[in-house]
């Protein structure tokens, strides 16, 4: 999983950005890896829907997208993070924790334990999830947190 050994490496540099309070380097770090690793723009990014996401980059085999949609989705969190550090009003945050945590859950929804080891994205899930309010979910998204629900219980 090369992609996944890259988002670990960036997590660690972004962290450092973080903690340093470069915030400028953070930003700079994960728009590269959009690209990088990606393969998609973050302005692209931040202008689709999560579904349009999956189908642009439906044209790898099934393991890379999920790591693709992984990947893209934890970028999206260490941003909307970021975002909050600096100016919890921001009103991009809400928007990239749903598509982030919609990303997070077709991965793992589909995937089910039969293409790679996801399950290390739970934490995510449950971090994103306690940062939205119930209002902001649509009902699809209710539904898809639902069925991780009852995943998560029957692996525990």
């Amino acid at each position: 999983m090369r992609m996944i050994d890259q988002l670990a490496r960036l997590l660690t540099k972004i962290l450092f950005n973080k903690e340093t309070k470069n915030y400028a380097e953070a930003f700079a770090e994960i728009d590269r890896a959009f690209s990088g690793i990606v393969g998609l723009d973050h302005n692209l990014i931040k202008n689709f829907s999560s579904g349009d996401i999956i189908r642009l980059l439906e044209f790898s085999d099934k393991e890379t997208v999920r790591a693709k949609c992984i990947v893209t989705a934890k970028l999206l969190k260490e941003r909307a993070d970021l975002k909050f550090m600096i100016n919890n009003d921001d009103p991009d945050i809400s928007g990239e924790y749903i598509k982030a945590l919609d990303l997070f859950l077709n991965s793992i929804l589909v995937n089910q334990g039969k293409m790679i080891e996801l399950d290390s994205y739970y934490s995510d899930v449950r971090e994103i999830t306690g940062k939205l309010h119930d209002s902001e979910l649509s009902e699809d998204l209710k539904n898809k947190l639902k069925q991780f629900d009852q995943l998560t219980e029957s692996n525990s």
